[in-house]
């Protein structure tokens, strides 16, 4: 309806502000006007909302309110030449695509120069990098300051945002290698695990806070919650279950397996504890092995033990002491250089107690002091083999050699006597518990007839007549009781035998003179009769 024609002039259409367009009351569809500020441009009236008239055309140009009908073979966002597409928030870079890069999220590749092969996606992500290349950072400010980091892959927000040389590392989780600088190929899944690390390298960290404190700690490899937490600097560690090596800072070269394996170790060094709780407590000890539920439980600073088997040196601290079997060396005391092999051997009850270098072999087999063996328990009949026990006895060893030993005069004051065992006052005496008390075999040993001294009596005899006799073995506690070594009446009986025989020697002596004294009183009697 209208026509209008030149070649020197053209429509100028109403000029206005956003807010002048937004104050026309009702508005006709089709109303077109120039828009001054903001983005400027023609803009018409749809019916609903002011359009910018560029956004109206169909093939080669994208509406800010979504498009549709678009034909993804000829309709795309992007370049048809070899040039980056990049995308930006208040002209900050927000996204990549260039020949070998991909990063979206704000700031993230903000300073890339000759970096490849890269992808970031979060806020942040890989922010600083340079010429770091292989790297893939998903996730919040993750691997935010590498720089020449490479083939580092990280999931998760703050993830290994401190790296920036670090290479070869792979990070899954919120805050993982949050501190690595320069650390390699280290392997960390889980929140905040290895969060401290700096540049400690070639640890595996798998679960929620373990390795978290590690800061220059190598070869570390932490299975489970909170495994290894608190290790700064300890190195060639393997620990699989939750909190186990839970407090290690600097301990090196320790195995933890089973939850709350060795929770409490510093810097104590090759230790090595499989079972639930074993060596919990240990703090500073060194060279300990334990294997079995609760085993070696309360050594802090026990050194060079072996514990085999649940509940073995379960509340003691040793040292230098070993046990195989339930509940072996387990007590209050403190001990060092023992040995108990068997269930509930060395079963220590008495608060207090300290033994060192004894053992105790077989079934509730108790020492009862320092520096003594025991073979089996109370319902023992028999302990033999094919050949007889032999001492030391070398003339070399022996100093202050002297002829002193009582014979007869001790001999003849010994009461031999025959007996059998009250096996339930030794069970009181022991304090062994019913559930370990063999009752059948009790029975047999209770009925057995045997025969020797009274060790009291032996004693008593010693001293009455002066003679330091070591076949007594006294109590050397109240925990133990008297016992008498045997073979060591061999000697003061040898000794009675040898003054037995002077006294006949002498007495033959004598009859051999009697006999001539005889023989010459024979001969003067027949010469006078003659």
């Amino acid at each position: 309806v209208l026509d209008m024609t030149s070649t020197s002039q053209g429509v100028l259409i109403p000029r206005m502000t956003t807010s002048e367009r937004d104050s026309i009351m009702n508005p006709a569809i089709g109303l077109l006007i120039f828009q001054t500020d903001g983005t400027s441009g023609f803009y018409f009236y749809d019916g609903s909302n002011w359009v910018p008239v560029a956004a109206s055309s169909a093939n080669n140009q994208w509406n800010i309110n979504g498009n549709s009908g678009t034909d993804a073979s000829i309709n795309f966002i992007g370049t048809t030449d070899d040039v980056d597409v990049l995308f930006k928030r208040n002209n900050l870079n927000s996204g990549l695509l260039d020949f070998s890069n991909t990063a979206f999220g704000y700031l993230s590749f903000n300073l890339s120069t000759t970096g490849s092969r890269n992808s970031a996606y979060g806020v942040s992500a890989l922010a600083t990098i340079t010429s770091g290349q292989d790297n893939s950072a998903f996730g919040y400010e993750s691997l935010k300051s590498n720089t020449e980091g490479t083939r580092n892959s990280v999931f998760g927000s703050e993830a290994m945002e401190s790296n920036t040389t670090g290479s070869l590392n792979c990070s899954f989780g919120y805050r993982n290698l949050r501190a690595n600088t320069t650390g390699n190929r280290n392997s960390s899944f889980g929140n905040t695990s290895m969060d401290s690390n700096t540049s400690g390298s070639f640890n595996s960290a798998f679960g929620d806070q373990s390795l978290e404190q590690n800061t220059t700690g190598n070869y570390n490899s932490a299975f489970g919650y909170k495994v290894l937490e608190r290790n700064n600097t300890g190195i060639e560690n393997t620990a699989i279950g939750a909190i186990t090596l839970t407090n290690n800072t600097m301990g090196n070269a320790n195995v933890a397996v089973g939850y709350d394996a060795l929770t409490f170790n510093s810097n104590g060094n090759n230790n090595t504890a499989v079972g639930r709780s074993s060596l919990k407590r240990n703090i500073t000890g060194n060279q300990n092995s334990a294997l079995g539920y609760y085993s070696l439980n309360s050594a802090t600073t026990g050194t060079e033990n072996v514990a085999i088997g649940a509940l073995s040196i379960q509340n003691s601290n040793p040292s230098y002491s070993t046990a195989v079997g339930y509940n072996a060396l387990n007590g209050p005391g403190n001990f060092e250089y023992n040995t108990a092999v068997g269930h509930d051997a060395f079963n220590v009850t008495a608060a207090g107690s300290t033994y060192n270098n004894s053992t105790a072999i077989g079934f509730d087999a108790e020492p009862g002091a320092s520096n003594t063996i025991r073979l089996g328990n109370t319902s023992i009949t028999t302990i033999g083999g094919y050949a007889n026990w032999t001492n030391v006895s070398d003339g070399r060893f022996k100093t202050n050699i002297k002829e002193n030993i009582a014979g007869l005069a001790f001999i003849l004051k010994l009461r031999p006597i025959s007996y059998t065992l009250d096996m339930n006052a030794l069970a009181v005496f022991n304090k062994t518990p019913n559930k370990h008390r063999l009752k059948k075999a009790e029975v047999l040993k209770s009925q057995e007839v045997q025969t020797g001294f009274i060790a009291q009596e032996v004693e008593k005899v010693a001293k009455e007549i002066g003679f330091d006799f070591h076949g007594v073995d006294a109590p050397k506690n109240l925990e133990s009781h008297y016992g008498l070594r045997y073979a060591e009446f061999v000697v003061p009986l040898v000794k009675a035998v040898q003054e037995q025989q002077q006294e006949i020697d002498e007495l033959k002596k004598e009859l051999q003179e009697q006999k001539k004294e005889i023989e010459a009183i024979k001969k003067l009697l027949t010469s006078t009769q003659n």
